[in-house]
Formats: C-alpha cells, structure tokens, sequence
C-alpha cells in the first residue's frame, strides 16, 4: 500500500507485514510500530515523534533529522542505520542492536550503552556527555569531535583511541583501558584512575594534579611535559623515561623506581620519596629541603649543588654520592662514612655529623656553625684556622689531626682524644676539656681561657706563655710544670699541685689559691691581683715585685714575711697571720684587718685611721700615739696593750676589752664602747661625751672628773663605778642601779634618771637641775642641798629621804609619796600637792606657801612654823597636827579638819575657815575677826576671849564651844547651833540655851532623801524598759531564723523544681525531634503515632512542672516581701536600753550618796551646797537615761513586724 503522506498519528501498526508500504511523508506521530521491519523502507519526510518502535527492525534506515523525541526503541535493531545528528537525549535503548549504525553529530547525552555491541559504529562528533559506556570497547574509534563530559568509562576499552584535547570533566574511567591511547593535553584534574591502563600511552603535557595513579601500569608511557603535580606515583617504575617538562610539585614518588633519571632542574616542592630509589639518579642543583628520605637509595646520585638543608640521612648509603657544593645545612648525617668524599664547597652550617666517619678528610675552610661533631672520627684531619666555637665535641677522635689556630671558644671536648695533635695557637677559651686526652699535645701559645681542665692529662704538655685565664684546674696535678709567662687570671685551682712548678712572672690575676701550700715558693715578679690566697701558707715565700692590689689573704699564713713598703690597696688581710711580719712602709689605711694577727707588731705613730681591725689580735702590739681615727676594734682584746696618747675619735671600740688596757691622754670623741669590757679601767679625766657605752661593762670603772655629756648609759650595771666630780649633763641614767655609785660632786643636769635606783645613795649638794626623776627611787637616799631646780619627781619613791634645804617651787608633786621624808627647811612654795602623801614626814619648817594641799592627809604631824601662807588646804585633814607657829595667813581651809590640832602661835589672818572643822581646838585669844567661818564646826572649841567680831558664823556649830568672854559684835549667827544665849531670862534671871535651825535642816534632809528616791524610781523604769526590751529582742530573733529557714527551703524547693522542669522540656523537645525525624524518613503510621504519644506524655509532664515552678516562685517571692524585724536595729535599741539602765542605776546610786554627803555636811553645819547640786544633777542624768530606754523600747516595738 502507499501511505505517503497518510496520518497514522496513534494507530497500533504493531503486528502488520509493511512490507512494499509505502511510507514517505507519513505521520506515525505515537504509532504502535512494535516489531514491524522497516528495514529497506525509505522514510523520507515520516514523522516518527512519539512512536513505539520496540522490537521494530530498523537496519540501514536513514533516521538522519528524524525528531525521536519520546520514542521507544527498546529491543529495535538499527544496525547500520543512519542516525546523523539525531537527539536521542532521553532515549532507552535497552537491547538496541547499533552495530555499523552512523552517529556522527547525534546528541547522545545520558543514554546507556552498557553492554552494547558498538562494531563499526560511527561517533564522531557525537554527544556522549554523561552517557553510560561502562564496559564497551572503542578501541580503534574515532573519537574526533565526540563529547565525553560525564561519562562513564569505567572499564572501557580505550586501546590506541585519540582522546588529546578532549574535556573529561566529570568523566569515570575507573579501570579503563587506555593502551597506547592519545591523551596529549588531558585534564585528568579530578578524575578518579584507578585501576587504568596506560601502558603505551602518551601523556604528553597531560594534567594529572592529585591523582591517584599508584596501582597503573605506565610501562611504555610518554610523560614528556606531563602535569603530574600532586599526583600519586606510589610504586611506579619511571627508570628510564624522559621526564622533560615533566611538573612533578607535591607529587607522591614513595617507592618509586627513579633509577638513572635526570631530575636536574626539576621543582621538588612537596614530592614525597620516602623508600624511592634514586640510584645514580641525576639531582644536581635541586632543592630537597623538607623532603623525607626514608628509606631512599641515593648510591651513586650526584648532589652537586643540591639543597639538602634539614634532610636526614641516616643510615644512608653514599657511595659513589657527589656532594661537592652541595647544601647541606642542618642535615643529620648521624653516623655517615664520608671519608674520601670531597666535600669542596660544601655548606655544613647546622649539619649533624654526629658518628660520622671523616678520616682524613681536608675540611679547611669550610664553615662548621651549628655543626654536631659528637663522637665523629675526625682523626689526622685537616681542620686548621676552623672556627668550632661553641661546639659540642664529646667523645670526638682528633687524635693527630691539624688544630692550628683552630677556634675551640665554649666547646665541648669533653673525652676528646686528642694524643699527638697540634694546638699551637689554638683558642680553647670557655672549652670543655674533661676527660680529655693531651698526650704529647703542644699548647705553646693556646688559649684556655674559662677551660675546665678538671681530670684533664697534662703528662709532656708545654704551658709555656699559654693563656689560661679563667681555667679550671680544680685537682689537676702541675707539679714540676712550665708555667712561666702563663695567664692564669681567674683560673680556677683549688686542690691542684703546684709543688716544684715555675710560676716566675705568672699572672694569676683573681686566681683562688685558697688554703694552697706556697711556702718557700719563689712567686717573684708574679701578678697576684685580686687572687684569693685565703687560708694559703706562705710563710717565708718571696714576693719580690709581685703586684698583691686586691688580693685576698684572709687567714693566710704570712708570718715572718717581708712586706715593707709592699702596695697592699684592697688586698683582703681579714684572719691573716702577719704575726713577726715586717710591715714598715705599708699603707693599710681604710682596709678590713678583721681577724689579723698582729701578735708583736710595732705600729708606734703610725697612721692607723679607718682600719679595721675588728677581731684582730694585738697581744703584745704597740700603738702607742697611733692614730686610730674611725679604726673598727670591734671585739678586739686590748688587755695590756699600751695605747697611751692614741687617737681614738670616732674609733668603734663595741665588745672590745679594755680591762687592763692604759688609756692615758687617749682622745676618745665619738668613740663607740657599746658592749666593751671597761671593768675596773681608769677613765678618770678622760673627754667621753658622745661616747657610746650601751651595754658596756663598767663595774667599779673610775669616772672621775671625766666629761660624759650626753652620754646614754640607760639600763646599765655600774657598780662599784665612780662619778665624782664627772659632768653627767644630760645623760641618760634611766633604768640604772645606782646604788653604792659614787655621784658627789657631780653635774646631772637633765640627766634622765627615770626609773633609776638611788636607794641611800648619798647626792648631797649634787646638781640635778632639771633632771628626770619620773618613777625614780630614792628611798633613804640623802639629797639635803642638791639642786632640784626645774627636775621632775612625777611618781618617784622618796620614801625615807632626806630633802631638807631642797627647793622644790613650783613643782608638780600630785601623788607623791613623801612617807619618812625629811624636809625640813626645804622650800614647796606653789607646789601641787595633790594625793601627796606625808605619813612620817619631816615638814618643820617646811616652806609651803601657795601649795595645793587639797584633801592632803597631815593629820597628827609636826608642822611646827611649817608656812602654809596663801596655800590651798580645801578639805585636808589636820586632826591632832601640832601647827605651832605655822603661818596660815590667807590659806583656804574650807572643809579642812583641824580637830584637836595645836594652833599656838598660828597665824590665820585672811584665811578661809568656812565648814572647817575646829572641835576641841584652843582658838582662845586669837582674832578671827570678819572671817568666814559659816558651816564651820566649833563644836566643844575654846573661843574664850576670842575675836569673832564681825565674823560669818553662817550656820556653825558651836555646840560646847566655850564662847566665854568671846567677842561677837557684829557676826552672823543665822542658823546657828548650839549657841548660848547671852541675855537672862527675864523671868528667873538665869541664863538660857537657845539651839536655832534644827527643824529647818531636817526638813531639808527629808526633801534631799526624797529626791534621792525619785532618781530610784527612774532607774527603776529604765530596767523594766530593757528587761522588755530583751524579751521582744529575743522573740523577734525566733521570728527571723524561722523566716530565713522558710525562705531557705522555699528557694531549694523552687530550684529542685526548676531543675525537673529543664530536665522535662528537654525531654519533650528529644520527643518532638523523634516525631520529626521519623516523618521526614517515612517511617509507618504505628511508629509514628507510637512517638506522637510518647511526645504527649512528655510535654504534660513538662506542663506540670512548669506550672509547679510558677506557684514555687510565687511562695519564694511571697517569703521575700513578707515582714521582717530588722535585727540590726532591734540590738541597737537593746543595747542603747541596757546601757541605759545600767547608767540610770548608776546615776540612782550616785543620788543616794549625794543625798546622804548633803545630809551628813549639813548635820555638820558644812557646805553642802556642791553635794545638794549633784544630788539634783544625778537625779536628772537618771530621768534623761530612763526616757532613752523607754524610747529605744519603742523603736523596737515599731521595728518588730510580726
């Protein structure tokens, strides 16, 4: 049939015999064609979009700009069609047969040849991009112009295919066979090779950064120019290849065969070679620096000028190696035999040699900073003019090699052999030689300088002229050695031998000869400069021009050695031995000769000012007129010793002893003496002011007319000691037993004698003006004519002391305890008095006028023409006291007890009598005309023929008083009692009583009582007020502490609840993820509604206890805001109300008492106006205290919230 143009658009055709059909131009959009054979048909202009053509036999058609989109191919046989420039993008071609099919141009992006049969099939230019060809042989197809990005080669067959310039991106070639294959140019960046096959191939600048190509054959490969940055060579055998052009940066070479291969040139940066072998491989000039030789073979490789900084090769094989001018800086050559190499050029710098083997090598000129050379064998080398400063040699074999000014500064030769080398010239300054072997070794002119030559072998060694400043030679045998000219300055010598060496003109400048035998030595012309020669014998050695300046000879022996006119300027004598010794010329001055043994010296006038000589000794010495100005003789025996006419000013004499020692016409200003030995010495004469003597021993010591003005002997024993005739001006005696101690004649002024001990010394006449006697005892102590003038007594004993003549004007005496003192005749005018005390006391004739004698005791004493003119008696007490004579005139004796007094021949003119006390006292005769004598007591007094006229008997008793003949023209006798009336009664003529003022007083007495008893109540008040204030004290501290513990258990309640709370929301929220998780990845129903459930119980858990948080953190915040008594302020009121109450109660006793002295004063017709006053005062103090505990009561009421 003809169907041109026929529209069979969706028929079912599948079944029919087409055969002779014709079909040009027709539309066969969605036709059923399955398993029709249209091979042979011409389908010219057929539309085919749609059609299921599975099964359909489509050999040789021409489909060339068919649009297949959406048909179905499967199983259809297209064997030599014609399918130029199709889109099969998208097309299953599940069992196609394309066998000799034309693809050229199609598109076929994504679809899947796997296992198909590509025999003569033609792909140029075709699409491939992300198709599936996994398997399929191309080998031999012309892959010009076809697309392959994406691809899946993986195990294709590539063999001999043409592939340069082509975009592999994303392509998988995973075990493809790429034999012989052209890869020139690829980008093989990403792309995963493993298990490919490249044997042949030709990867002529291919990119191949990063790969992984340590499992593929590259036997027969073309690499020149190939990017093989980073990529994995591991294993691969490149004997043998051109590497021209070929980047090998950051590649990994492990095991890799690079035997014979011309590396030179190449960038290494990061390539890793660990276990490669570059046998003969040719490395000249590259850089290898970072890279890890493990295991790498490098027999026969040349290195010629190749950076090999930091490298290790250890355990390497060199043979054959070419390492001229190579960099070899910090490289570790541990234990490398590189004798017979030449290493001309070569940088060392850093490198470790450790081990190595150098035999005899010429190393001149090379250079060996930061080099290790520990244990190398470096015998019969060649190292002269090499600079091996500070270099750690140990165990280094240098046996017979050349050292010649070699530069061994601060190396370590420690267990060096060195038999039979040559160290002329060499420096050795700061070495380590320990251990080592010098043999035969010739240090003429070496320098070892700060050497430790301890354990070192000197055995045949020249040290002639040698430097060995600083050495240390501790124990090292130099016995019979040449040291002459040598530098030893410094060097370090303790326990070495120098018996029979040759010093002679040796510098053994600081050297430490301490406690070393040099006696007898010939040390002439040597330089002993700063050198420590301490404890050192050298008894009789010879020193002729040797230079001492500095030098330490502490407790050396120098006994009977010439020194005269030697320059000893800082040279250390402390402890030294100079006993015998000839010093005539030397200068000493100002050096410290603690210690020295000067044992027979003659210093006769010399020049001794500024030694110290402290703890030296000078038995048997002579310094006689020797100037010792500012010498330190600190602890120095002088016993014997004859410094007649020395000059000691200044001098420090502290623990000296001097006992026996003759000090005539010696200057002692300034002198320190604290704590020396001056027991029974003669100082008499001597200028000793400004002397120090604290501590110093001066028992029996003779003082006599010496001068020790200010001078502080404070606390000292002096016993025994005589100070006549010395002037003591302002020396301070405080402390001091000075009892036996001779003071006559002596000046004290200003001395300080506070708490001094003067019992029965005897100070007549002594000069004590202005002098401290503050708590001094003079108990017994004879004082009659010394000059008091300005001293002060405050607190001093004087109990049995004789005062007499004394003048004590003006003086402070409150309190003073005068009991059995003498002062008659001695002068207290203005004097106070105060709480003196006189039981015993001598005050006859005593000059006390103006003194202040206030509620002083003299009752029953002598005051016989004692002079109390003008003085103050207010309240003292003279009952029984005989004032026969005394002068009374103008003193104030009110309150003054003069009952049973002697009062012949007293003189009370002007004098104040009132509330004074005069029972039974004889006033007869006297004129008391005009005084005061109100509230006085005259009780039983003989007032006969007295004159009171005009007098003020103001409420005085004169109960008894004998007024017979008494004169009272004029006096006020207003209240007072017990007066005999002087008119007779008119009616029986005889005379009558009359005794006034007795109701008034006691009506008085009971208002004062009265009052006393309102101070009582008011104290009364004031403790009820702290007793409850107490009380609400106490309960509101229950109150609190119940409060605190509320709010204590309320808040770990709250934070144990916060705790569940967080615990639960977090447990819900793990729910909620649960749920989620299991939707998202599809889980069933029941799994899913299993989770919504547990979810739900958590999440009401979480509720409750959130919601048990809230009414928690409400109780807490209710706690918090609830009333508290403020205890601070509650204690302070309590404490205000009881010291209240005490002070209330204490102002009620004082009251009382005041009502009670008003009382008594009053019976005595006294003043008692001062006591009524405190009466009324310590009533209201009372009042005010119990108003401010009832006031503090309140404020703790107000303050205690329930």
């Amino acid at each position: 049939a003809n169907l041109s143009n026929a529209t069979l658009w969706g028929l079912d055709l599948s079944g029919m015999d087409l055969s002779g059909v014709t079909l040009t131009g027709a539309n066969l959009t969605s036709a059923n064609l399955t398993g029709l054979d249209l091979s042979g048909m011409d389908l010219t202009g057929v539309t085919l979009t749609g059609a299921n053509l599975t099964s359909a036999n489509l050999t040789g058609l021409d489909l060339s700009g068919k649009d297949l989109s959406g048909v179905t191919l499967t199983g259809a046989n297209l064997t030599s069609a014609n399918l130029t420039g199709l889109d099969l993008e998208g097309v299953t071609l599940t069992g196609v047969t394309l066998t000799g099919a034309n693809l050229t141009s199609a598109n076929l992006t994504g679809l899947d040849f796997t296992t198909m049969d590509l025999t003569g099939v033609t792909l140029t230019n075709a699409n491939l991009s992300n198709a599936n060809l996994w398997g399929l042989d191309l080998s031999g197809k012309d892959l010009s112009g076809v697309t392959l990005t994406g691809a899946n080669l993986t195990s294709a067959n590539l063999t001999g295919v043409d592939l340069s310039g082509k975009d592999l991106s994303g392509a998988t070639l995973t075990n493809a066979n790429l034999t012989s294959a052209n890869l020139t140019g690829l980008d093989f960046t990403g792309i995963d090779l493993m298990g490919v096959t490249l044997t042949g191939a030709n990867l002529t600048s291919t990119n191949l950064t990063g790969l992984d190509l340590s499992m593929t054959s590259f036997t027969g490969v073309t690499l020149t120019g190939a990017n093989l940055t980073s990529t994995n060579l591991t294993g691969l055998d490149l004997s043998g290849m051109d590497l021209s052009g070929v980047t090998l940066t950051g590649a990994n070479l492990t095991s890799a065969n690079l035997t014979g291969l011309d590396l030179s040139g190449k960038d290494l940066a990061g390539v890793t070679l660990a276990m490669a072998n570059l046998t003969n491989t040719n490395l000249t000039g590259l850089d290898l620096t970072g890279l890890d030789l493990m295991g790498v073979a490098l027999a026969g490789a040349n290195l010629t000028s190749a950076n090999l900084t930091g490298l290790d090769f250890t355990r390497k094989d060199l043979t054959g190696v070419t390492l001229t001018s190579a960099n070899l800086s910090n490289a570790n050559l541990y234990g490398l035999d590189l004798s017979g190499m030449d290493l001309t050029g070569a940088t060392l710098t850093g490198a470790n040699l450790t081990s190595a083997n150098l035999t005899g090598m010429d190393l001149t000129g090379l250079d060996f900073s930061g080099v290790t050379l520990t244990l190398a064998n470096l015998t019969n080398t060649n190292l002269m003019g090499l600079d091996f400063t500070g270099k750690d040699l140990t165990g280094v074999n240098l046996s017979g090699a050349v050292l010649a000014n070699v530069n061994f500064s601060g190396a370590n030769l420690s267990g060096v052999e060195l038999i039979s080398a040559n160290l002329t010239g060499a420096n050795l300054t700061d070495a380590n030689l320990s251990g080592v072997t010098l043999q035969n070794v010739d240090l003429t002119g070496a320098n070892l300088t700060n050497v430790d030559l301890t354990t070192t072998n000197f055995s045949g060694v020249n040290l002639a002229n040698a430097t060995l400043a600083g050495a240390n030679l501790t124990n090292v045998s130099l016995s019979g050695s040449d040291l002459s000219g040598a530098n030893l300055t410094g060097a370090t010598l303790t326990g070495a031998n120098l018996t029979g060496s040759n010093l002679t003109s040796a510098n053994l400048t600081n050297v430490d000869l301490s406690g070393m035998d040099l006696s007898g030595m010939d040390l002439s012309g040597t330089t002993l400069t700063g050198a420590n020669l301490s404890s050192a014998n050298l008894t009789s050695a010879s020193f002729a021009g040797a230079s001492f300046a500095g030098a330490n000879l502490a407790g050396a022996n120098l006994s009977f050695v010439d020194l005269s006119s030697m320059d000893l300027t800082g040279v250390n004598l402390t402890g030294a031995n100079l006993s015998g010794a000839n010093l005539t010329g030397v200068d000493l001055e100002g050096m410290d000769l603690t210690g020295v043994d000067f044992t027979g010296v003659d210093f006769t006038g010399m020049d001794l000012s500024g030694w110290n000589l402290s703890g030296a000794t000078l038995t048997g010495a002579n310094l006689t007129n020797a100037n010792l100005t500012g010498a330190n003789l600190t602890g120095v025996i002088l016993t014997t010793v004859n410094l007649s006419g020395a000059n000691l000013t200044n001098v420090n004499l502290s623990e000296a002893i001097l006992s026996g020692a003759t000090l005539t016409g010696a200057t002692l200003t300034g002198a320190n003496l604290s704590g020396a030995d001056l027991d029974n010495m003669d100082l008499s004469g001597l200028d000793l002011s400004g002397v120090t003597l604290t501590d110093a021993r001066l028992t029996f010591a003779n003082f006599s007319g010496a001068n020790l003005t200010d001078v502080d002997l404070s606390g000292m024993e002096l016993s025994g000691a005589n100070f006549s005739g010395a002037n003591l001006t302002n020396v301070n005696l405080s402390n001091v037993n000075l009892t036996a101690v001779n003071l006559l004649g002596a000046n004290l002024t200003s001395a300080n004698l506070t708490s001094a001990n003067l019992t029965g010394s005897d100070l007549t006449g002594v000069d004590f003006t202005s002098a401290d006697f503050t708590s001094v005892n003079l108990t017994g102590a004879t004082l009659s004519n010394a000059n008091l003038t300005g001293a002060t007594l405050t607190g001093a004993t004087l109990m049995g002391a004789n005062l007499s003549n004394v003048d004590l004007t003006g003086r402070d005496l409150t309190g003073v305890d005068f009991t059995g003192v003498n002062l008659m005749d001695a002068t207290l005018s203005n004097t106070i008095l105060t709480g003196a005390t006189f039981s015993g006391a001598n005050l006859t004739y005593t000059n006390l006028s103006g003194a202040n004698l206030t509620y002083v005791d003299l009752s029953g004493m002598d005051l016989t023409n004692a002079d109390f003119a003008g003085a103050n008696l207010t309240n003292a007490d003279f009952a029984g006291a005989t004032l026969t004579g005394a002068g009374l005139t103008g003193a104030n004796l009110s309150g003054a007890t003069l009952a049973n007094a002697t009062l012949s021949g007293a003189t009370l003119t002007n004098a104040n009598l009132s509330s004074a006390n005069f029972t039974n006292v004889n006033l007869s005769g006297m004129d008391l005309s005009g005084m005061d004598l109100s509230y006085s007591n005259l009780s039983s007094a003989n007032l006969s023929m007295t004159n009171l006229s005009n007098a003020n008997l103001t409420g005085a008793d004169l109960t008894g008083a004998d007024l017979a003949g008494a004169d009272l023209t004029g006096a006020d006798l207003t209240d007072v009692v017990g007066m005999v009336t002087v008119e007779p009664d008119p009616d029986t003529g005889t005379d009558t009583w009359s005794d006034t003022g007795t109701e008034a007083r006691e009506a008085a007495a009971a208002g004062r009582t009265t009052i006393a008893s309102t101070a009582r109540a008011f104290a009364d008040r004031a403790a009820a007020a702290a007793a409850q204030a107490l009380v609400l004290e106490i309960a509101a501290a229950a109150r609190l502490a119940e409060h605190e513990a509320a709010v204590s258990t309320a808040s770990d309640e709250l934070v144990a609840l916060e705790d569940l709370a967080g615990d639960a929301a977090n447990t819900a929220a793990e729910k909620q993820t649960a749920v989620d998780e299991a939707i998202a990845a599809g889980a069933s129903s029941e799994t899913i509604t299993a989770l919504i459930a547990e979810l739900d119980e958590a999440t009401t858990i979480a509720n409750d206890l959130t919601q048990q948080v809230a009414d928690a953190q409400s109780v807490y915040d209710e706690l918090l805001a609830a009333g508290v008594p403020d205890m601070e302020v509650i204690e302070s009121n309590l404490a205000t109300a009881t010291e209240s109450a005490v002070d209330a109660d204490s102002a009620a006793d004082e009251a009382e008492a005041d009502a009670i002295e008003a009382n008594t004063i009053a019976d005595g017709f006294g003043d008692f106006s001062a006591a009524e006053t405190e009466l009324n005062l310590d009533t209201a103090r009372a009042e005010e205290e119990a108003l401010e505990a009832e006031a503090a009561l309140a404020e703790i009421d107000a303050n205690d919230n329930d």
